[in-house]
């Protein structure tokens, strides 16, 4: 049964996000992969930092809302906001677990799972872990060369589009980063569409992650919701500067928003 949720949003900074349990968010999943229609349905876990640049920039903002299908709180600092507004009721629903859960509902379908980015090394690493993990799981993986470029070279986008043609696979999870992986989902929509790409989703750094490379917060830091604050003291010199101006910033807009809204 398709679960109702196109009325269940609530915005901030202007950006849609939408008000589902972990629960709900893997039922549509697994109907969205279940569908014969040729659809791509995109997902976009949405933390500060998203919510922050995407307010800067209003092509990422308009992906969020108008071509992404599902945003989900992958952030504590948006249900910190939300209780402001009286929604006490949701959770973190971290976008490392879904590249998990992805793969699960794969295996238990029979679907063809695609990494598209991370390193070489982390790209296979957690293709290997996620079979090791997801018995008879179909997945294949492909990390083009970095660039800091937002755009990949017209040999590399061929090269890329031909890799995906080839594997057929129904869900693909892009790791490219926030915002070059929404864009490069956005450019290539009408080729996933032609491919017959169910789910298309942006997963950032969860592949480090998976392959080991990055380690993950301890039990207590994600259970109350600050892995932030754990990434932040394992790596200071990389996310001090940037979380120090990004996190106050973001409660200050989110505050005159809540006035202006009361």
């Amino acid at each position: 049964m398709v679960v109702e949720f196109e009325e269940r949003k609530k915005q901030i900074l202007g950006i849609n996000i939408d008000l589902l349990n972990k629960e709900q968010v893997l039922s549509l999943l697994k109907d969205k992969l279940s569908q014969n229609d040729n659809d791509v349905f995109c997902v976009s876990p949405l933390n500060i930092e998203v919510l922050m640049r995407a307010n800067k920039n209003q092509v990422f903002k308009d992906y969020l809302n108008n071509i992404s299908n599902l945003n989900t709180i992958d952030g504590v600092g948006i249900l910190n906001v939300f209780k402001w507004y009286g929604l006490n009721s949701y959770k973190r629903i971290c976008g490392s677990d879904l590249a998990y859960d992805l793969a699960q509902i794969c295996q238990e379908l029979g679907k063809k799972y695609f990494i598209l980015g991370s390193s070489e090394d982390s790209s296979e690493k957690a293709k290997e872990k996620l079979k090791e993990l997801y018995n008879g799981l179909d997945i294949e993986n492909y990390s083009p060369p970095y660039t800091k470029n937002i755009d990949f070279s017209a040999e590399e986008t061929s090269k890329i589009k031909q890799i995906i043609q080839d594997a057929k696979p129904d869900a693909l999870c892009v790791a490219f980063g926030a915002l070059k992986q929404e864009l490069w989902i956005k450019n290539n929509l009408d080729f996933l569409k032609e491919n017959n790409v169910k789910i298309a989703i942006g997963l950032g750094g969860s592949f480090d992650f998976i392959a080991g490379k990055v380690e993950r917060a301890p039990e207590f830091f994600k259970k109350t919701g600050n892995e932030w604050l754990y990434r932040l003291i394992k790596e200071p010199k990389t996310r001090f500067k940037r979380q120090i101006t990004t996190i106050p910033l973001y409660y200050l807009l989110c505050f005159f928003e809540f006035i202006r809204n009361k």
